[in-house]
């Protein structure tokens, strides 16, 4: 499951989509953003592929 720090802020989600898309690393990221660890990217980013591969799936 995503991290709460990630989750409770809905600009965060989209903000990493934009920034990911853009060319982004996962690194990149979490220094742009005080408090987010590249850790806590790569589980939000993780459990986003899984609802998409289970909503593939039904």
């Amino acid at each position: 499951m995503e991290d709460a720090c990630l989750r409770e802020h809905g600009f965060l989600y989209r903000r990493l989509s934009e920034n990911l898309v853009a060319g982004a690393t996962v690194d990149e990221f979490a220094k742009w953003f005080p408090g987010v660890e590249s850790q806590q990217v790569r589980a939000v980013i993780e459990h986003q592929a899984q609802e998409l591969r289970n909503a593939l799936v039904h």
